[in-house]
């Protein structure tokens, strides 16, 4: 059941970004360069290099979201995430 569930949110996923792709004549990298078909293991995994840093030095705090990128926020907006939840403004 648990598979189950799990393909679907895939599917769904990788119809919702290839749709968006499609709707707004864009592309994101995939395996052998640009793209408007990814599949969905190709979305989540451009989503490895996105990371949260923060950093404190007496009372100085620095927030940064290191690797985001424009195809990023696409992909956000494709799925309906708000990029802010990232903490990133779209590029």
């Amino acid at each position: 059941m648990v598979t189950v569930l799990g393909l679907l949110v895939y599917g769904l996923l990788q119809h919702q970004v290839r749709l968006y792709l499609q709707t707004y004549n864009q592309q994101v990298p995939g395996n052998k360069g640009l793209t408007a078909q990814p599949t969905a293991a190709v979305v989540m995994s451009l989503f490895r290099v996105v990371m949260p840093v923060h950093m404190e030095a007496d009372e100085a705090i620095a927030r940064h979201i290191y690797g985001w990128q424009a195809h990023h926020a696409m992909i956000c907006d494709a799925v309906g995430i708000n990029s802010s939840w990232y903490g990133a403004h779209p590029a």
